[in-house]
């Protein structure tokens, strides 16, 4: 359950001002992948081990509770909230970190992870998230209650940390 509320707390402590982001279609942001896998699957997982370790392999460490699911790789924390979801049953996914090259995202074909300069994103729209930092963002409406971010060095350009968030 710690690893499940440390991924909510920075889910709501992370709120950024969404006023400049790459907005994408909802079938594009649904078509995201992770390691290949569609983030509408994960979503659909409702965070079942069975499944998201289907998906990604054993996890590394994984907390299972009435409250939700977190499932730990090597570069890669996924949890989800029953706290979050309309039907307690059926948890909502609350968040993802890839902290490493372990783990990739792919967002309109165009794949990157940790490590991987931001030009590999193209033209792309930065956003001064609410620590002063810039980061770029993806959702598909302005002002939706989850995005993708993407957090990188602003000296050299290189991605240190893809970070997904739910703020229902």
């Amino acid at each position: 359950m710690k690893h499940l509320t440390l991924i909510l707390l920075l889910a709501l402590s992370s709120i950024v001002q969404c006023q400049d982001a790459n907005i994408i279609t909802e079938t594009e942001f649904n078509n995201i992948k992770i390691n290949n896998v569609k983030l509408s699957t994960i979503i659909n997982t409702f965070g079942n081990k069975n499944a998201i370790e289907g998906l990604f392999g054993a996890s590394i460490a994984h907390n299972l509770d009435a409250d939700g699911n977190y499932f730990e790789y090597n570069g890669f924390e996924i949890g989800f909230s029953a706290l979050l979801s309309v039907n307690y049953n059926e948890p909502t996914l609350g968040g993802f970190d890839i902290i490493n090259n372990n783990f990739s995202i792919t967002i309109n074909g165009t794949r990157v992870t940790v490590g991987d300069n931001i030009s590999l994103l193209g033209n792309t729209i930065k956003n001064t998230k609410s620590d002063g930092t810039l980061g770029i963002l993806y959702m598909y409406c302005n002002g939706c209650n989850n995005f993708i971010s993407i957090d990188y060095n602003q000296i050299t350009n290189i991605i240190e940390k893809i970070t997904y968030i739910e703020q229902t």
